[in-house]
């Protein structure tokens, strides 16, 4: 079972100077930039990574659970959020649930608030098998829309690499219901390696993949290099996610790549109660430095293209 760690100094440094940066944007004097930061915003925005469950993670304070995710959800006027089930993830601490287990939870959630949430299947290719999530595929609201709108791949928590034939199935279940592949991305790890992303797109060039944190802390331009090379060569269809990056790592990624191939995520629940005021602070950036219609794309509308989403 794989055990939760992020590198050292890696999220917690990284949470703590975006803490700064909001806990002084929130002092009395300067009230405004939170308040506009956290509202406006982030009425169109769809964020395609959030999580629910039961896990209550490393450094024993982030709580990414259910009921926190609701919470910070019901608090916030983002448009949309995709969530994935943790419980499904074979990690230190977690419930390690079954593949189709914790995607049935993640059904029952996306049923119960129909107009905010959708689901990403919970992929386990050391355990599961890609039949099991055929059924899923075919599940529809009343309205006709999908409940499920990709399926998520944390190849360390999995202990398995993004590049191994046993993800192949993964993709033909995408490739085949229209689906988008979200896949956690580290460029510390062997496991998912952005290269090793990169690797199994080649072999799946009609299937979206979406590149989750774009290489995780540092070392973003790893990511990048390997999205614009994807795009350039026409050899995989990659994209890039923007949780744990900076509003300037968001900023460069869409240079380097194009504001067609970002699209924006959070990680929600991560930072608790503050975390859409942490996010709508970068989104205030992000409006500001860049056209409208690159700003939209990034925030709703690659989302709307690649998911299905209205």
């Amino acid at each position: 079972m794989a055990r939760i760690a992020h590198g050292p100094g890696g999220r917690s440094m990284w949470r703590g100077c975006v803490l700064s940066i909001v806990l002084l944007a929130c002092a009395p004097e300067e009230e405004s930039p939170v308040v506009s930061a956290g509202m406006e915003p982030l009425t169109n925005v769809i964020d395609i990574h959030g999580h629910h469950g039961t896990l209550r993670t490393d450094y024993g304070q982030y709580d990414i659970t259910t009921e926190s995710f609701l919470s910070v959800l019901s608090a916030s006027q983002v448009k949309w959020v995709v969530v994935s089930n943790l419980d499904g993830a074979s990690v230190e601490g977690g419930a390690d649930v079954q593949q189709s287990a914790a995607n049935a939870a993640t059904s029952k959630l996306v049923r119960e608030h129909p107009s905010r949430v959708r689901g990403l299947l919970w992929a386990k290719p050391n355990e599961g098998t890609p039949s099991e999530l055929i059924p899923f595929t075919s599940e529809r609201l009343p309205d006709g829309s999908r409940v499920f709108v990709g399926v998520k791949l944390h190849p360390d928590w999995q202990s398995v690499s993004a590049a191994d034939t046993s993800i192949d199935g993964y993709m033909a279940v995408c490739r085949a219901a229209g689906l988008t592949m979200m896949i956690h991305t580290d460029v510390s790890s062997p496991l998912s390696h952005p290269e090793k992303v990169f690797d199994l797109g080649k072999r799946f060039p009609d299937v979206p993949i979406v590149l989750y944190h774009m290489g995780f802390f540092g070392e973003h331009e790893v990511a990048m290099e390997v999205v614009r090379r994807a795009t350039a060569e026409g050899s995989a269809n990659l994209y890039l996610e923007t949780s744990s990056a900076s509003a300037e790592d968001i900023l460069a990624a869409i240079r380097q790549v194009g504001a067609e191939r970002v699209l924006f995520g959070s990680d929600v629940p991560y930072f608790g109660a503050l975390h859409y005021a942490i996010y709508g602070s970068i989104l205030e950036t992000l409006r500001s430095a860049l056209p409208p219609a690159e700003y939209a794309l990034v925030t709703h509308g690659n989302a709307q293209r690649l998911l299905g989403l209205e």
